[in-house]
This record gives structure tokens, sequence and C-alpha cells, in this order.
């Protein structure tokens, strides 16, 4: 019995430490990689979570969904992005999404 809780756990450790190595080895192809909106794009928002295709979301969407961020960005205590910042990663953002 013990032998197959620990067949069991181990498969579950590897299937976990394979889907976290997946996960991380996804680079996101950006659109204009060297714009400044790419690199606020990549630099803020891989901090938390891989970043999102640019396309999932329609132009309108993203105004709220970085302000959303934002927020937790703050909750996290993680430094949030300026004025400047915000503005030029939105308007990246926008051009490149679904209309």
């Amino acid at each position: 019995m013990k032998c197959r809780i620990l067949v069991v756990v181990s498969i579950a450790v590897l299937l976990l430490v394979g889907c976290e190595s997946e996960q991380n080895n996804k680079e996101v192809v950006l659109v204009e990689p060297n714009s400044e909106g790419a690199k606020i794009f990549k630099k803020f928002c891989s901090a938390c979570h891989a970043p999102p295709r640019i396309a999932s979301h329609k132009a309108d969407e993203w105004l709220n969904i970085v302000n959303r961020m934002q927020r937790h960005r703050i909750m996290k205590a993680y430094n949030p992005l300026n004025e400047s910042e915000k503005d030029t990663l939105v308007t990246y953002l926008q051009k490149h999404s679904v209309k």
C-alpha cells in the first residue's frame, strides 16, 4: 500500500513539475518587440503570470484589464506602473488587439 501511494505521489509531482516548466518555457511573441509598449508589457505582465496573448482581448477591454492588474500589483507590493508607462502599455495593447 505504501508503495502504491509513493508511486501516485511521484507521478503527481512529475506532472506538476512538467506543467510548470512547460509554462515557464513559453516565450511570448510580441508585435514590435523593440517598442516601448512591448518592453513594458513583457516586464510588468510577466512579474506575476505569463503575459496573455494581446489578441485575446478587444481594444476597449485593455484599459480595464491594465487597471485591474495595477491594483493587483499594488496589493502584492510590486512597483506599479507610472502614468506614462500605463498609457504607453494601453496604447500598445489596443493597437495590436482584436478591434
